[in-house]
């Protein structure tokens, strides 16, 4: 690969409604979970739709996470989750 970004899809449960906190870069949902990006640009939640070829049984939403090589031509990607936010702050 030649500098070419990489894009990584996570479904989602279709009960989780994640929100994006930009002044603590933490994403966080009703169910107390926290998610902090590292070394990630563009990270955004976007529609899914129903494509069982996929497995995907039913409308939802997805994580898309765009990962690009570091000076070394290295794709590196960091995720960090908790059900407490103050473990991810420091991160």
């Amino acid at each position: 690969m030649s500098n070419q970004n990489i894009i990584s899809k996570w479904i989602l449960n279709p009960d989780l409604n994640f929100q994006y906190n930009k002044s603590s870069n933490i994403w966080s949902d009703s169910n107390h979970i926290y998610l902090q990006f590292n070394d990630s640009d563009n990270v955004s939640v976007e529609p899914v739709y129903y494509a069982p070829q996929f497995g995907v049984l039913s409308n939802t939403s997805a994580f898309s996470v765009e990962i690009k090589p570091n000076k070394n031509k290295v794709y590196k990607s960091i995720v960090n989750i908790s059900p407490n936010k103050r473990n991810l702050t420091s991160v």
